[in-house]
């Protein structure tokens, strides 16, 4: 009746439909009786112990008890009314906001949103200008090691080492030894070429294995890397493969990197053609590499070529 009462009170629905209630029952609670008998200042509590651990018959044990006339009163004012006690579990579903709603809020009112509603925000977009504002709410509201962590990440991608050093290090104040924070600690390590501090993180933030095959192929241990790339056709793959002395391999990413992974596999395979081809693309989508061409011993053979050298002047 009380459950009812509160929930028509709160305008639940059908808060009148008694086959949405069950009442149970756990019993008398011995334990609790027990327990607080023994930190009571009731005298004889041997004797209402020894009662209570030698009668198995519950009604008996109750009636003798009772028959203990010169301390039940005290039972009965002190101990009991603590003992009699009802639980009220109330099962509902949550009202969740839609995904367009929490994208919408994630950078109007960020403050509005939960933690967890913040942090799967940056899940509904690509837009990197989009997901740093949200990191950095989680950040302001929350303090949160993720959005250091998260933020990281995205100065990582961005190739701003020594911003995600910086984030990163806060990330760690706040996290600890995080896997995540971890994992990012060992691709920065890789990156400045202490390849077995990065691997000591690895290792303890249980890396990935595709992390760990990237970090294989920095080690040298081109083998073991292209086993884990094998039907593979991705930038770090086909490296993985080359390096490990495949010949007929091809990336299929449409990036600059590729393009000139793709001819440097054309030039050890003396194909000319495809290395201008190739090299040219790889030009068009990153300047960079037409500095980096000129100086790559891998198309040595090639710098009196004219056609290198006009798409590479």
């Amino acid at each position: 009746k009380y459950t009812k009462r509160l929930l028509k009170s709160l305008k639940v629905n059908d808060a009148d439909n008694d086959d949405l209630y069950t009442e149970t029952s756990v019993g008398e609670d011995w334990e609790g009786f027990g327990t607080m008998i023994n930190t009571s200042t009731i005298k004889d509590k041997r004797k209402i112990n020894r009662i209570v651990s030698s009668v198995e018959d519950v009604e008996l044990r109750e009636q003798q008890i009772r028959d203990l006339s010169e301390i039940y009163d005290a039972i009965k004012d002190d101990v009991l009314p603590q003992l009699r006690k009802a639980e009220i579990i109330i099962r509902s579903f949550e009202p969740k906001r839609t995904d367009e709603s929490i994208a919408n809020l994630s950078t109007t009112y960020p403050d509005s949103l939960t933690l967890q509603e913040l942090l799967f925000s940056a899940t509904l977009t690509e837009d990197n200008r989009i997901k740093k504002e949200i990191f950095n709410s989680v950040i302001q509201l929350h303090n949160d090691w993720r959005g250091y962590n998260n933020l990281a990440c995205i100065y990582i991608n961005e190739d701003n080492i020594s911003e995600a050093k910086n984030i990163l290090s806060k990330a760690k104040t706040i996290g600890g030894e995080q896997s995540d924070i971890l994992i990012n600690e060992g691709i920065l390590a890789s990156w400045d070429g202490s390849l077995k501090n990065a691997q000591t993180k690895f290792s303890k933030g249980n890396a990935s294995e595709r992390n760990q095959a990237i970090l294989d192929i920095r080690k040298g241990d081109y083998s073991k890397a292209a086993r884990y790339f094998k039907n593979d056709k991705s930038h770090n793959a086909v490296l993985a493969q080359m390096l490990n002395g495949q010949k007929n391999v091809n990336c299929n990413e449409n990036t600059a990197e590729c393009h000139y992974l793709n001819a440097i596999i054309a030039a050890r395979n003396n194909n000319n053609n495809n290395v201008i081809t190739n090299l040219a693309k790889a030009i068009n989508g990153n300047s960079k590499y037409k500095k980096e061409a000129l100086l790559d011993l891998e198309f040595v053979k090639l710098r009196e070529n004219e056609s290198f050298i006009s798409i590479t002047e």
